[in-house]
């Protein structure tokens, strides 16, 4: 789970740290991010968690899953709901995303199955409607 949220760290600081004259980095900033590890093989497992945001920008929000650190580590199975409704159906993909709608408070749950050393990353980030 550390290496979770140090890889975590490092996404937030360097979508955050940046000059005004910069109007992007290669990652959209990001708004909440956390980390979830599977129970094991056997049984699927639930995950969830409460997260408020003091502020949302207008045009928000794209959600991204990112589905263990290497193939070894990856979940067998996983889906995310928000505030209630699914957002990610179940699969193993290393790589999912969506757009979605966050509210100032904000329930995250991820249903997991996989080895106890295999996890997903969740984040949340502003993403501008891109020019047509």
């Amino acid at each position: 789970m550390r290496n979770f949220h140090l890889l975590l760290l490092l996404m937030f600081f360097i979508a955050t740290v940046q000059t005004d004259a910069q109007k992007k980095t290669f990652m959209e900033p990001l708004l909440y991010g956390n980390g979830f590890k599977a129970c094991g093989p056997d049984a699927f497992c639930t995950r969830t968690v409460d997260f408020a945001l003091k502020s949302i920008p207008n045009d928000c929000c794209v959600l991204e899953v990112f589905n263990g650190r290497s193939k070894d580590r990856q979940v067998g199975s996983y889906e995310v709901f928000l505030n209630g409704d699914r957002i990610i159906t179940p699969r193993n993909s290393e790589y999912a995303s969506a757009a979605v709608r966050l509210s100032n408070q904000n329930n995250l749950k991820v249903v997991l199955k996989g080895e106890p050393q295999s996890g997903i990353m969740v984040m949340f980030a502003y993403a501008p409607p891109r020019p047509k």
